[in-house]
């Protein structure tokens, strides 16, 4: 059995890989990570040749970033349990769908926000569980961040 965990490199908590590791351990899965970087394709609305190399150089350094701090997240998991990481560019919900039929279940994360935050900033993990082809396991985080 495999899970995609699609998480945000900038915001995992332990928690959640926690909660990701004990779903593994019951099901006997591996858990693959994905990350979607909305911004990894950026440079190509740069117009100008020099802006757009350092842009290029910058985005390519900070994907190896990301995979190593996934790698270190993947690292906390029981051997078993560990898969591969992936690193994507594109909207974060097309990225994660399109990889959602590779796996078994689909974890991903939820800040569970409501009223206008939610309004303005969306749910990601709501989408992805209207459609996603597999079983979705959300892991709900602290909703303390809900300012409406």
């Amino acid at each position: 059995m495999k899970i995609l965990y699609a998480i945000d490199v900038r915001e995992e908590e332990g928690w959640m890989l926690d909660e990701v590791g004990s779903w593994a351990e019951m099901l006997g899965a591996t858990v693959d990570l994905v990350y979607v970087d909305a911004f990894g394709d950026a440079g190509t609305y740069v117009l100008d040749g020099d802006l757009y190399r350092m842009l290029k150089q910058e985005l390519a350094a900070e994907h190896r970033r990301t995979i190593a701090k996934m790698e270190e997240i993947v690292e906390q998991l029981p051997e078993r349990n560990r898969g591969k990481c992936r690193v994507l560019s594109g909207h974060p919900v097309e990225g994660v769908l399109a990889l959602a039929d590779e796996y078994d279940a689909v974890a991903i994360g939820t800040h569970g926000r409501t009223g206008l935050s939610r309004a303005l900033l969306g749910s990601t993990a709501e989408r992805i569980v209207r459609r996603s082809p597999v079983t979705t396991i959300v892991l709900r985080g602290n909703t303390d961040t809900d300012a409406a």
